[in-house]
């Protein structure tokens, strides 16, 4: 029921296609996108500090996928992917950090096309609303 929102302008999402394909260059793309989260995650943070580092940390991805092939718009949608899942598990407290991310990507300065795709994402992860 949620694939409609696993979509983008132009279709199906990019790295869904290759994951669909068994690209195995998507394990090492979403390693790298992790690794950036990691880094930025494992400080302590806010909702709202998150927001305020999200606009140059988009910058920064749309920069680091390019090392892979992609353009500006499949980085913002790894950026997208890899930050509501980074703390996505099983458990209570994750999916409470995955809510506060969500709420970051809501209130930051990221591109119009950022915030659209993790409002339909988030849809489709069931966070927020």
């Amino acid at each position: 029921a949620y694939i409609q929102y696993l979509h983008n302008i132009e279709g199906l999402m990019k790295t869904f296609m290759l994951l669909r394909d068994n690209d195995p260059q998507i394990l090492e793309i979403y390693k790298k996108a992790n690794d950036i989260w990691k880094d930025t995650l494992e400080k302590e943070w806010t909702v709202n500090g998150l927001a305020d580092r999200l606009g140059s940390l988009q910058h920064n991805f749309e920069h680091k996928m390019e090392e892979f092939g992609f353009d500006r718009w499949e980085g913002q949608e790894v950026f997208v992917v890899s930050g509501l899942s980074f703390y996505l598990d099983e458990s209570h407290e994750g999916n409470q950090k995955a809510e506060k991310v969500r709420e970051a990507f809501e209130i930051s300065f990221c591109s119009i096309e950022v915030k659209g795709l993790s409002k339909r994402l988030s849809k489709a992860l069931y966070l927020g609303d």
